[in-house]
């Protein structure tokens, strides 16, 4: 009975060994840094509006520092408040008016 523990426990290590690997393997986070302007990934549903239309991202924001590897604080370009976020809910912000070299916008 002890030997059935002991295998189990092993295979149990193992398989959560594998699952962290490919878990990690596509969790690509991209690098943050102080002064990068990001989106803010907020799903929130408001009441009689049709989520479906609704806004998911909110910003333009500005990273002023991190906390650590996945906490980062970030700053309202608008109006100045600060509110601590998961680098897993944001995203790059582009400017609109920055030129995308070779998109098709640029032969219009």
């Amino acid at each position: 009975m002890r030997r059935i523990h002991v295998d189990a426990r092993v295979m149990r290590e193992a398989t959560s060994q594998k699952y962290k690997v490919n878990y990690d393997l596509s969790t690509a986070l991209f690098p943050v840094k102080p002064g990068d302007a990001v989106w803010l990934h907020r799903p929130v549903r408001k009441p009689g509006r049709n989520p479906k239309l609704a806004p998911k991202w909110e910003g333009p924001y500005v990273i002023p520092e991190r906390v650590n590897d996945l906490i980062v604080w970030l700053q309202s370009r608008t109006n100045g408040k600060k509110r601590m976020a998961n680098v897993q809910n944001i995203a790059p912000y582009v400017d609109p008016d920055f030129p995308v070299r070779g998109s098709w916008l640029t032969f219009l």
